[in-house]
Formats: C-alpha cells, structure tokens, sequence
C-alpha cells in the first residue's frame, strides 16, 4: 500500500486556497515573506512561479517583503511571475545591471525599474486585495518599517519599488516619495526585528521563502525559533546550490530559478517542473 507523506500545516491550509482569491473564509490569515539579495533574488522569482502554476498567485492575505522580494511579489500579484523571472537571466545578466566598471554606481536600478514599467501590471497588485508591504529606511526619519503598496497611487508605484531596491554603497541614493527620502537596508538585524513583530502578530499561517543560506540563518534563529512551527514554514535553497549576489552569468541565474521552482513545487506535492521563459 503506497504511504503519502503528510504535508505541513501551512502547505495544506495554503493547497486549500488553490485558485481562489483573498479574502477567503476559512478563518485563516497566511502571509508570505520574500527576502532580497540582489541576484539571489531570481530564487525568490523561481518560486513565484511555482506557485502561480499551483493556483496560488492570490491565496495570502498579506506579504512582506525586502529588496528584491518586493520585485517578485509584484510579478506574482501582476499575474506574471514568469516575466518577472526572465528579467533576471535576459535583462540584468552581463553588465546591463552589475557593472564593475561604474565604481560609483555598480548596480543599475533605473535599468531593472525600466524594465519592470514594460511588464508589471499595476492595476492587477493595486486591484489585489493582498496587503503588498515593502521594507525601507525612512531616512528623513532615521526610521525602518513597512510600506503598503496600495497607499501609493498608480503612477508612484515604480518610485515604491525604487525607493525598496536602491541598494546602499552599490546604488546610492535616496527616493523622495511624498514628503521623506527612503532607501533599501542591507543590514538583517532590522529586519529581523520587523519581521519577528509581524510573525508574533494574529497571523495564522507564514510562509518564508529564502534566498541564500545566510539569510536563513540569521532569520530562523532570531525570529522564527521561539513560535509554533505549525505556524511557520520556511524554503530555503540546498546548500550545494551556488549562486552569486551579484551573478551575471545569465545560464546560472536561469538555473537557479529552474532548482528554487522546482523545490517549491515539491514541498506542495508537485512532481511537474516549473515551465519558465526561454532565453532571448
């Protein structure tokens, strides 16, 4: 008699989501956290699309993100989370994105924003009935926290994802939205302490998808150990997966967006690969 393995708490509260639309009244709040990384992003990418293929897109009640996490939920919550993934491997490959020699601008936000104004469709996250939250510093401030993308209009929502992605020492600089100046945060004890209020609020249910070992180990030990692991589950790459922040081979980003996917689609019970864009 064949035995199946049983799945997570939050994997089964999420599969009895699959295709429907937030809010749902199952008594349930689930959330996804979306870490960044820069060129590790396209891990997070992969698993976006994963979950759009298992009818997922719109099954979490709020998701939290970081730097380029704040990228990939936007795709997903767009509708088209495989074009946010090429991006990676057929527009920030070689030097178009990561480029060593512009010293004083190594990473190219303007060019992965303007990207992104070609294919995200903001209509689709701000019509969302998902709370989209990006984490900044508030520099005017001297202030980190959250901010909601349906609180921005439609035509502030690329300077949202600026003000998420400029990355201090790489891409400095500072976005004025409204009245303050706002920047991205490398450092993780801030967001570790963000997230620990967010899980250690009435959240049901939290899905975690990290980027790099690394990220997980400064998380999961501050922030995640001390709750109910019914509560929280976490997918994090395997260790021999060797991917660079600031990779600009576009063959190894497609790949680590083809293993991130794949993985994901496993831990919900999916045998079928992740089917993402051919290179250009």
């Amino acid at each position: 008699m064949r035995e199946f393995k049983k799945l997570h708490p939050v994997i089964e509260h999420l599969l009895a989501r699959k295709n429907k639309k937030v809010p749902v009244k199952d008594r349930r709040k689930i959330a996804l956290v979306l870490l960044g990384g820069a060129m590790a992003g396209i891990r997070g990418a992969g698993s976006m699309v994963a979950l759009h293929e298992l009818g997922l897109s719109n099954a979490f009640d709020e998701i939290y993100t970081s730097s380029a996490g704040f990228c990939n939920a936007s795709y997903l919550l767009s509708g088209n989370p495989k074009e946010g993934a090429s991006i990676y491997y057929e527009n920030l490959c070689g030097n178009q994105f990561i480029n060593y020699l512009k010293p004083w601008r190594v990473v190219n936000i303007d060019h992965m924003i303007n990207c992104a104004r070609k294919s995200l469709n903001v209509e689709n996250i701000l019509t969302s009935k998902t709370k989209l939250y990006a984490r900044v510093e508030n520099v005017s401030k001297n202030q980190e926290g959250f901010l909601e993308a349906h609180k921005f209009p439609n035509q502030k929502y690329f300077e949202l994802m600026r003000a998420a992605t400029v990355i201090p020492y790489l891409s400095p600089g500072t976005i004025k939205i409204g009245h303050y100046e706002y920047k991205d945060i490398i450092t993780d004890d801030g967001w570790v302490n963000l997230l620990f209020d967010v899980l250690s609020s009435d959240l049901t249910d939290v899905l975690i998808i990290y980027n790099t070992k690394v990220q997980y180990g400064h998380i999961h030990k501050k922030a995640v150990t001390s709750l109910n692991s019914d509560r929280v589950y976490e997918i994090l790459p395997q260790a021999s997966w060797k991917l660079s922040k600031l990779e600009t081979n576009s063959k190894i980003i497609k790949q680590a967006a083809i293993q991130m996917g794949n993985l994901t689609k496993s831990i919900f019970g999916s045998k079928k690969p992740i089917s993402i864009k051919s290179s250009k």
